[in-house]
């Protein structure tokens, strides 16, 4: 009974959740300008949407921001993994994995990061004092570790 009851409460809420969206998104294909009163399909509002400058403006800044957020958002997991492995050996088979996951996560998202590149980011985290301070946020030693490991790496 608790079980039903529950289900039956997700349902309801994942109906008044989706609902309105499902029933914009039919009202979208409307020919007339009111929803009160279908006269029509037709995608005339997505033509007159895609040709407005600005409205493209926005949904390629929208984009980019989201291309971003998520590339930051994943450098920053290859960070915490680090963090997480900063007691192990630098050399050692997970660590080795995380450096060639983020020279394929450079190349990827920046630039072509080559074995040489990736040596120099290796000495920069620990050389210099902000990418030090900055990737110890995520575990004090993360930085050296990681340096560390780049350096068996390469």
């Amino acid at each position: 009974m608790k079980k039903a009851l529950k289900w039956t409460y997700l349902m309801l809420i994942l109906f008044f959740l989706y609902a309105p969206i499902v029933v914009m998104i039919a009202l979208s294909f409307n020919a007339s300008r009111s929803s009160a009163v279908w006269t029509g399909f037709t995608f005339d509002w997505y033509k007159d949407l895609l040709g407005d400058a600005k409205i493209m403006d926005a949904l390629k800044v929208t984009l980019s921001v989201a291309v971003i957020a998520t590339a930051v958002s994943t450098g920053a997991l290859s960070f915490r993994r680090a963090a997480a492995l900063r007691d192990t050996d630098p050399a050692s088979p997970e660590a080795q994995a995380l450096v060639r996951e983020w020279q394929a996560f450079l190349t990827e998202h920046y630039y072509d990061c080559t074995d040489e590149i990736l040596a120099g980011l290796g000495e920069m985290y620990t050389a210099d004092q902000r990418f030090r301070e900055n990737l110890d946020r995520f575990g004090a030693g993360t930085a050296s570790f990681l340096s560390a490991a780049i350096a068996a790496y390469t």
